[in-house]
C-alpha cells in the first residue's frame, strides 16, 4: 500500500507552529539569491563530532530544523555513513543553504562552520537512528508523507488545524513522528523525556494526532483494525538523539486500545481528518 493524499488548506486557527510553505525547496530549479552560503566553507580536515548543546535555542531554530528535515532525501541522507559525509551531500548544502538565507536573522548562532556541522549531526542521527518497535531507522523507509494537515472541532463551532510532522508505514501499520526541537541538556533519557512531553502537555497533542489518523483509517479500510494497522506514534526529541542507542531523545507510545485513545480526548473535542 502506498500513501496517495493530498492537504487541503483551509482558512482556520492554527495548532500548530509550524506553518504551511507555499512551495517545496526541493521544487525549486535554482537559487536565485546572491546571498547563498558557499557549501564548500566546511573544512574537510576538522571532522570530528560537535557538541550540539551550543547549538541555537528557540522556536525559529527549531522551524529551522522542522524544514530541514521536510525537504531532504531520507534516502540520500541514508547513504552518508557519519555526519560528516551528510556535510558534503550536495542536497544537504542545497537545502541548508536556502534555509539560513530565510532564517539567518532569528536566531544567533556561534560560526556558519559550526551551525552546519551540528545540524548535519542531529539530521544523521535522527535519521540513522534504529526505532523502538518497528527496529528500522527512517531513512530506510519509502512509504511516508511530511507535514499532512487535519483539522478538529473544540466546540462543534470554531475548528482548529494542525499538521502531523510525519506518517509512516511499514509492516502495513501506520506509525505518527513527532519532530521535537526542545532543549533539555544534558539529560534526554527515556525518564526525562517523558517527563518533558507531561509537562509540555503533548500526550494530549498525540492523542488528537492519533484520533485523527484512526478516524481516516476507518473511512478508507473497511477491514480497519486498532492493532492490525495503528503502529503507535513516536516524539523524537531530535538535539538528544544518538543513532548508536535507543534510550536517548526518543519516545515511543501506543494506547493498549482505540477506546482509550477517544477517552483521553476532552469532551469538547471532536476530530475531523483532512486526508483525502
Amino acid at each position: 500500500f502506498k500513501f496517495n493524499l493530498k492537504n487541503p488548506k483551509k482558512n482556520i486557527l492554527s495548532f500548530s507552529s509550524i506553518k504551511p510553505h507555499k512551495e517545496s525547496i526541493k521544487e525549486e530549479q535554482g537559487i536565485h539569491n546572491p546571498k547563498t552560503i558557499n557549501s564548500e566553507i566546511i573544512n574537510k580536515d576538522s571532522i570530528q563530532k560537535t557538541e550540539i548543546s551550543s547549538a541555537p535555542r528557540g522556536k525559529e531554530f527549531g522551524s529551522f530544523l522542522h524544514e530541514l528535515l521536510e525537504n531532504i532525501s531520507f534516502e540520500k541522507a541514508g547513504t552518508c555513513n557519519n555526519p560528516n559525509e551528510l556535510l558534503h551531500l550536495f542536497e544537504f548544502n542545497y537545502i541548508f543553504d536556502k534555509l539560513f538565507f530565510l532564517y539567518e536573522n532569528k536566531f544567533e548562532y556561534n560560526s556558519l562552520e559550526l551551525l552546519k556541522k551540528q545540524t548535519a549531526e542531529i539530521v544523521w542521527n535522527s535519521l540513522h537512528c534504529i526505532l523502538p518497535e518497528i527496529q528500522q531507522p527512517l531513512y530506510s523507509i519509502d512509504n511516508k508523507i511530511h507535514e499532512l494537515e487535519f483539522m478538529y472541532s473544540t466546540d462543534n463551532i470554531t475548528y482548529t488545524h494542525g499538521f502531523i510532522d510525519l506518517i509512516i508505514n511499514h509492516n502495513s501499520k501506520y506509525y505518527i513522528i513527532d519532530w521535537k526541537s526542545n532543549y533539555l541538556f544534558p539529560d534526554y533519557s527515556k525518564e526525562s523525556v517523558k517527563n518533558n512531553i507531561l509537562s509540555s502537555h503533548y500526550d494530549l497533542q498525540f492523542n488528537i494526532y492519533t484520533a485523527t489518523l484512526i478516524t481516516w483509517l476507518k473511512s478508507i479500510d473497511p477491514h480497519y483494525s486498532y492493532d492490525s494497522h495503528f503502529g503507535g506514534v513516536y516524539y523524537l526529541y531530535i538535539r538528544g538523539i544518538d543513532a548508536s542507542r535507543q534510550d536517548q531523545g526518543i519516545y515511543y507510545y501506543k494506547s493498549s486500545s482505540e477506546a482509550e485513545v477517544f477517552d483521553a480526548l476532552p469532551e469538547n473535542i471532536s476530530v475531523k481528518s483532512l486526508i483525502e
